[in-house]
């Protein structure tokens, strides 16, 4: 797992998330797995999808999976989110679950799954957690704002730092 090119330099990368989780699926014995819990991130208000290997839920039929605040145990009841939703799950017979979500808060979410459909669902297994941005304009006092200027087309660029640094001097109540 160490020499996959993918992870070079980029463990937090969406790929290398995925070749890790793979890797635990099939290698159980591995004790480093059972504390890795891969980590994706998504915008606000847009539907999205994850893909996650599991071995816990290879073999299983069919899966369902529930959103959980960050900090609440997979299963608890009392914790389910209501912040987002998940809108299908497929997969599992293989170890790969792919979830499909909508999450309309700016803050991080497990997803847990377990085997089954319907009430009895126990969500126990955690698949992964994702942490969601808001990617809305915060700028809003003019329309010449960072968020339309071509300069921050990268929003990292020094062009866009400094960009920004103006309007700001120039609006200092926005954003």
């Amino acid at each position: 797992l160490c020499s996959e090119s993918v992870c070079d330099g980029a463990l937090d990368s969406e790929e290398c998330q995925l070749v890790t989780a793979e890797y635990c699926a099939f290698h159980s014995e591995d004790r480093g797995c059972a504390l890795y819990v891969p980590i994706f991130v998504r915008a606000a208000n847009e539907a999205t999808s994850i893909e996650v290997h599991s071995g816990a839920l290879q073999g299983q039929g069919i899966v369902s999976a529930q959103l959980y605040e960050a900090g609440c145990a997979c299963g608890d009841s009392s914790c389910a989110s209501n912040a987002g939703s998940v809108t299908s799950v497929s997969g599992g017979d293989e170890g790969l679950v792919v979830v499909e979500l909508m999450m309309s808060a700016s803050r991080t979410f497990k997803v847990c799954a377990g085997a089954g459909s319907g009430s009895g669902v126990q969500y126990t297994v955690h698949l992964a957690n994702v942490l969601v941005a808001d990617t809305s304009c915060q700028f809003h006092m003019s329309e010449s704002n960072p968020c339309t200027s071509p300069l921050c087309e990268d929003p990292v660029s020094e062009e866009c730092q400094a960009y920004t640094a103006e309007y700001c001097s120039q609006f200092p109540g926005d954003g």
